[in-house]
């Protein structure tokens, strides 16, 4: 497996996990330190040289 069929898998599990919790995304309780948890640091979507570059 690819590099790019390993991120349309990983892309696709992180869209799955949003609608089975789209409800919860819009509570004030879900806040941007999960949003990033969740999303933005989903291991192997951000490299991890930019990860640590930019803080996340």
């Amino acid at each position: 497996m690819n590099i790019l069929e390993e991120h349309k898998i990983g892309l696709t599990q992180l869209t799955d996990l949003f609608e089975l919790n789209k409800r919860q995304y819009n509570t004030s309780a879900y806040d941007e330190a999960n949003t990033r948890t969740d999303f933005i640091r989903a291991e192997g979507l951000i490299p991890r040289r930019l990860r640590r570059n930019e803080g996340y």
